[in-house]
């Protein structure tokens, strides 16, 4: 994270990438490189991207195809919800990531029911239970 938060903030669990890194790095690069470390982290078991989108901007100024640019060499899960009063933006947005193997659901509640139940599938898998 070193690379686009100001050094004087300090990471923390839910990470936000916050508009300091926005305006100093723009919202392609601080997205795509929060995504990136985060899915490198080793602490990291999932990634569940919460985005607004806005009008005439994508995702907070950024387009969607940045999240899927990020390598996930590590298969871990990506989900994400996109908020916004504009259906059809969401919808629009939702195409572009659900094409590239990111399911977008509508509620972040829904998106951690997702989660839970691929890691309730991941043990029935291992036979762990």
């Amino acid at each position: 994270m070193g690379k686009i938060q100001p050094p004087d903030l300090e990471v923390y669990n839910p990470f936000d990438v916050g508009k300091a890194s926005v305006v100093l790095y723009g919202p392609d690069i601080a997205f795509k490189e929060a995504t990136q470390a985060l899915i490198d982290d080793e602490n990291t078991d999932c990634l569940l991207l919460v985005l607004g989108a806005a009008q005439g901007k994508g995702v907070y100024g950024t387009n969607p195809e940045v999240f899927t640019e990020v390598t996930n060499e590590h298969n871990k899960p990506i989900v994400a919800v996109l908020m916004s009063t504009n259906l059809e933006l969401v919808w629009e947005q939702a195409a572009i990531l659900e094409a590239n193997g990111i399911p977008v659901y509508s509620w972040p509640e829904r998106a951690v029911r997702a989660l839970g139940a691929l890691r309730e599938y991941g043990i029935y898998l291992s036979g762990s239970r």
